[in-house]
């Protein structure tokens, strides 16, 4: 049975996590690129506590594996960042266009600071898999010791 203290990390992770990728996700659909700024992007700069709180959580105390249930909406918008960031990359490495072509749909300017949001979300996105990656390998190293116990 989970402990009090199991349980309030519990909920800190997954709201932490959840909160970090609605965050994502408004992100990218709240700007308007009036001028062709696109400062909602940079609203993922707040990602980075989130993430380091939601994964802290679940390291020190791992989620069993039915917790993670709770944890698909987080997943699902983890999802859509490293699509949209695998999407800004291509769209400005490779295709040589403004981020907010992607926005809005239609053609605009470059603003000078796609460099520093591309790389923003870049090392969010690497923070995602790295945390997802030891998230879960603790709850299996946990699993795993406990049937050993048993």
């Amino acid at each position: 049975m989970a402990t009090g203290l199991r349980k309030v990390a519990w909920g800190v992770g997954i709201a932490a996590l959840t909160l970090a990728a609605a965050n994502s996700f408004v992100a990218t659909q709240a700007s308007t690129c009036t001028m062709g700024s696109f400062e909602s992007l940079g609203a993922a700069v707040w990602n980075i506590p989130m993430l380091f709180i939601g994964f802290g959580a679940l390291l020190a105390r791992p989620l069993p594996r039915r917790g993670w249930l709770l944890l698909l909406p987080a997943l699902a918008g983890f999802a859509y960042h490293l699509v949209w960031t695998a999407r800004f990359a291509k769209h400005y490495l490779l295709d040589h266009g403004a981020v907010c072509d992607l926005l809005t749909g239609g053609a605009s300017d470059f603003d000078g600071r796609e460099p520093e949001f591309l790389l923003l979300w870049i090392g969010i996105s690497l923070l995602i898999v790295v945390g997802l990656s030891l998230c879960g390998w603790r709850t299996i190293a946990s699993e795993r010791s406990i049937s050993v116990k048993r």
